[in-house]
């Protein structure tokens, strides 16, 4: 029985299906090792790293536990307001736009 990811052609195993055990020592240390190799990398840009996630931060309520939607409150599957003139743009549509 073959174990490959259903986007792939051809047959055969994957061979990163043992990262699915997600608590595995092994598994835990690779991506250990991965951060590791992963902050090594970008160790000159920390500064400006920690800057954007600063800016990103700001940005957002940390009392805030739902994600934001331009819809309102609990409304992330909706779509936005229609246009209705001919120049596609309502006040609905225009409050939208600019949140």
């Amino acid at each position: 029985m073959s174990h490959a990811p259903i986007a792939r052609a051809d047959t055969g195993t994957d061979p990163y299906r043992w990262l699915e055990n997600r608590d595995a020592e092994d598994v835990l240390a690779y991506l250990k090792a991965e951060n590791a190799y992963l902050e090594e990398q970008l160790a000159d840009q920390a500064e400006l790293r920690e800057a954007l996630f600063q800016e990103i931060k700001s940005r957002i309520r940390e009392t805030d536990l739902s994600l934001p939607s331009p819809w309102g409150r609990g409304c992330t599957t909706s779509a936005p307001p229609r246009a209705t003139s001919i120049r596609g743009t309502t006040a609905a549509r225009a409050r939208w736009m600019v949140r």
